[in-house]
């Protein structure tokens, strides 16, 4: 006989403790050990991303170019080395941070950390890989603006922040014309020094690991003096609600509807995440049950609070057939006035509450993943565990009738922004 286990409610997170320490030369190095495998991983974050660029793309061709050449070895030898000793080098860009990541078996930590070193604080940027990249580039960007979905994207942004705001501008395929190694070099040197580096150690983490993360990055030393000017973020909301951007060869119409909110610090965030979830935020969802399942006005549509370095955004998205456009959104705007006017179920609610629950569990499942969490949380300044309790307790204790008080707040249409790219019919 079959014995079904109880369902048990979801109690407190228990997450690897965070060791705050600094390298021997003051930098700041944060510790999460895990797991008995002989692996290693070091993120090192560099506080520098493109909204400390002056020109378009700088930021994201400096980080891709320091993997492709250094002092001591060319492109096709770092990578015939990170094959051989079976590890693992990533490097991505955000806002105002650059992460790169080494994942290495700890028996070969000392030739990984020496190779990581190189590409950190000795690349050469070699001019063939940079025309070799722009090429490349130009391509990849010439096809994604052609994409419904890349405009409207492109074009909500310009409607929150303005044309001219520090996240509104967009990038021309122009600007690879004008893209210089020297920007990029000049970029490197003004951002790339230990300085403005903090270090994430995590894995199977034992005193001589430490020692050897020390003895190769603790033993640069500070520059004197340095300070980073941090830049001017502005922002030139369109007064504007709606935007069309025409693509007349278009099958199909991308649809982008959302507006700023707050920061990840506001104690309506986590409440307000329930409010997203019911609207568009999983399978079960409003916007899906309706306009997907019901009307067929698209294969797809999710609601998302999307986090950038400054604040969250209430971001609504589909793509659908240029006939279905209007309806689409008539139906759209119809659920975003349920949730101001009407009760959520009780039922609905209860789905949703353990559905997200569910998903805060994933979120915190593997130890790469809890170390991906504990780096974005040090990066915002929050403390991971408490962020994680106290989203658990929101979920858990969130009524009915706060939601609606929520929904009135925040999700009004007549506060949102519409942009659609395609062709209307």
């Amino acid at each position: 006989m079959i014995t079904i286990p109880e369902i048990q409610p979801i109690g407190e997170f228990l997450f690897p403790e965070k060791e705050v320490s600094t390298l021997s030369n003051g930098c700041s190095l944060s510790i999460i050990p895990f797991g008995p495998e002989e692996m290693v991983r070091i993120d090192c974050v560099v506080g520098t991303g493109p909204l400390y660029q002056s020109h378009f793309f700088v930021a994201s061709f400096t980080h891709k170019l320091m993997r492709e050449g250094t002092l001591h070895h060319t492109s096709k030898e770092i990578s015939e080395m990170l094959d051989f000793y079976g590890a693992s080098f990533v490097s991505n860009t955000m806002d105002n941070h650059t992460v790169f990541t080494l994942l290495t078996l700890k028996k070969h930590l000392k030739v990984m950390l020496d190779l990581f070193y190189e590409i950190l604080f000795e690349p050469t940027f070699p001019e063939n890989e940079f025309e070799l990249m722009l090429a490349s580039e130009r391509q990849s960007f010439k096809m994604n603006e052609s994409r419904v979905s890349v405009m409207a994207n492109r074009g909500l942004k310009r409607c929150v922040y303005g044309e001219n705001g520090t996240s509104g501008k967009a990038p021309k395929e122009e600007d690879y014309d004008t893209l210089t190694l020297d920007q990029i070099r000049s970029f490197y040197q003004q951002y790339y020094v230990i300085n403005n580096c903090q270090f994430f150690l995590s894995g199977n983490i034992g005193a001589e690991v430490r020692e050897a993360l020390n003895a190769r990055f603790g033993s640069i030393s500070l520059v004197d003096g340095y300070q980073k000017e941090e830049p001017e973020y502005v922002i030139f909301p369109s007064a504007e609600k709606k935007l069309f951007m025409p693509k007349e060869d278009s099958v199909q119409s991308a649809i982008f509807v959302g507006r700023r909110l707050f920061n990840l610090t506001h104690p309506d965030f986590h409440k307000v995440s329930v409010l997203n979830t019911i609207l568009g935020g999983y399978f079960g969802s409003r916007l899906m049950s309706n306009i997907r399942e019901d009307k067929g006005y698209t294969y797809g549509i999710n609601s998302i609070l999307r986090r950038t370095s400054k604040e969250v955004l209430s971001v609504i998205a589909t793509q659908a057939a240029n006939q279905y456009v209007h309806p689409l959104l008539e139906e759209l705007y119809k659920e975003m006035d349920r949730l101001c006017n009407e009760l959520v179920p009780k039922e609905e609610l209860e789905t949703v509450k353990n559905y997200m629950l569910g998903d805060v569990l994933r979120s915190a499942d593997g130890s790469f993943t809890v170390v991906d969490a504990y780096i974005g949380m040090t990066l915002e300044q929050l403390d991971l565990p408490k962020f994680f309790h106290e989203k658990t307790l929101a979920i858990q204790s969130v009524t009915s009738e706060e939601l609606l008080e929520l929904a009135k707040m925040y999700y009004r249409k007549e506060d949102y922004y519409e942009v659609i790219a395609g062709k209307l019919s």
